[in-house]
């Protein structure tokens, strides 16, 4: 499964799902997991994304300590521990093609979602609810374990949050760093994380680290008002693909 083709492929896409995690805080795992499952299980996929995410976020923990938000955090933290379970359930049950296509419309829904909140208008709005949040944890704890998604319905949370692009970015950093130390230990207790990955997570972990570099370093040059005209595009190209591969392989 681990071939030189398909090693070649998936660090091509771990680079750029890294430059985006390095530049916006988020992404990572929205654009790697669709981009692995044209070629590997989303069982492989999940465990080594989320791999890959934590040691390549790690580096952004120490700036992200400054803005990051406890009180819009707290309650996505007690929503994500009733969700991660849920998603843990999932992701070992349900069949590999079904998983692929669900994984592919979740981030197709998700981002057509951001999509319309960032073009409303009305996206610094609305306050932080604690009640809105854990359920929003809820959902980010499910995604987390069943596909690795666990930031982008946090994502769409902050954009109701008035909160400024520096205060979301490390928010979000440390929340989803705190989320997959949890889930890795979660998928290691139910056999998910074998020695088969040590080869492919060693390897694609150079280009994941070199792609967060240079997307942080990018956000250190060029601070913008909004991340999402970078990361929606290639979000909506990588979970059509994700959804096609998913239905070829049920036929």
């Amino acid at each position: 499964m681990f071939d030189a083709q398909s090693i070649a492929l998936a660090s091509v896409v771990v680079f750029l799902a890294g430059a985006i995690r390095g530049y916006a805080g988020f992404g990572f795992a929205a654009i790697a997991i669709t981009g692995l499952n044209l070629q590997w299980p989303p069982q492989t996929s999940v465990p080594l994304i989320i791999l890959l995410d934590l040691i390549g976020t790690l580096g952004l923990l120490r700036s992200a300590c400054a803005s990051f938000s406890r009180s819009a955090a707290s309650p996505l933290f007690v929503g994500a521990a009733f969700g991660l379970p849920i998603g843990l359930v999932i992701l070992i049950v349900l069949p590999e093609a079904w998983l692929r296509i669900l994984i592919g419309l979740a981030v197709l829904v998700l981002t057509l979602l951001l999509i319309r909140k960032t073009t409303s208008g009305t996206s610094s709005l609305a306050p932080v609810k604690r009640m809105r949040g854990f359920a929003f944890g809820c959902l980010s704890g499910l995604a987390t374990t069943a596909a690795s998604l666990g930031g982008l319905p946090v994502v769409y949370y902050f954009l109701s949050s008035g909160l400024s692009a520096n205060v979301q970015r490390a928010t979000l950093v440390i929340y989803l760093v705190s989320l997959e130390v949890i889930s890795l230990i979660l998928l290691a207790l139910n056999g998910l994380i074998t020695a088969a990955l040590l080869t492919p997570f060693l390897v694609l972990l150079v280009p994941t680290l070199i792609g967060v570099l240079f997307g942080q370093t990018l956000f250190q040059r060029i601070q913008p008002k909004s991340f999402f005209p970078v990361a929606i595009p290639v979000l909506c190209l990588m979970s059509v693909g994700s959804v096609l591969s998913g239905v070829y392989r049920s036929l």
